[in-house]
């Protein structure tokens, strides 16, 4: 076991550390190896946590790849579009990226101006 493994928590029994919590009980976590400096990042699934997917090789490129698609919540729903089907990485298409960013935009400006 890990540094942060707790036999307690099954998160940290894997050597992750869960960083973000959703409603319907999924997290992303950190992967927390003691040889590894910094971690991979993971969906872990509430009905398979033996089998987390990796979406991110890094915290620092996961709040970059999230911040391009301006925060959505991060469910798997939400997440799977933006997926590279090769690597499984969270890796948004610029353009696509660029689009929900103006979608959601747009959806601001109107709902100050009705205010």
């Amino acid at each position: 076991m890990g540094l942060f493994a707790r036999a307690d928590d099954p998160e940290r029994t894997h050597d992750r550390i869960a960083i973000l919590a959703m409603n319907n009980g999924d997290q992303i976590s950190v992967i927390s190896k003691d040889a590894e400096p910094g971690g991979k990042i993971v969906y872990v699934p509430k009905e398979s946590l033996e089998q987390p997917h990796v979406i991110s090789d890094s915290f620092g490129e996961f709040l970059a790849s999230w911040e391009q698609i301006a925060y959505i919540t991060p469910s798997w729903e939400n997440l799977a579009p933006w997926l590279d089907p090769k690597t499984g990485l969270l890796k948004p298409d610029s353009t696509r990226a660029e689009h929900l960013r103006k979608v959601l935009a747009a959806s601001s400006a109107e709902e100050r101006s009705i205010a």
